[in-house]
């Protein structure tokens, strides 16, 4: 299978999966943030994600320009991982945006600020 897949230039395939996993690391991390959705875990797993989500986005970000610098056609299994990020994080912002529709079916929006009981922040 893999001497089928590499006859093909992936490049275009790399930079769109890198492109997209940006957006969606940037959104994902403002969604976590900004939903409060994070406010339930301890501290250092809601910094984390505050950190590590940019982070991503400059790793996709990073591999471009490797890529672009070196002249080098990413390998398949590259490509491979980065769609499968791609698709964790999506997942992610499918499981964000369904726990935001059942909390305002509810009738109650979490207000700017609620911290959910956990204090310190």
């Amino acid at each position: 299978m893999l001497e089928y897949v590499d006859k093909f230039d992936l490049t275009a395939v790399h930079v769109l999966a890198a492109l997209y996993g940006m957006v969606v690391s940037i959104y994902a991390s403002q969604a976590t943030w900004l939903d409060h959705d994070s406010n339930r875990d301890c501290i250092i797993v809601r910094y984390g994600r505050k950190v590590m989500y940019p982070a991503l986005a400059l790793a996709f970000l990073w591999s471009l320009d490797f890529a672009h610098v070196k002249g080098w056609a990413p390998w398949s299994p590259n490509v491979a991982i980065n769609i499968a990020i791609d698709l964790i994080i999506t997942m992610r912002i499918v499981a964000l945006r369904q726990r935001k529709k059942e909390v305002e079916a509810r009738g109650w929006v979490r207000p700017l600020g609620y911290d959910g009981g956990v204090t310190g922040d």
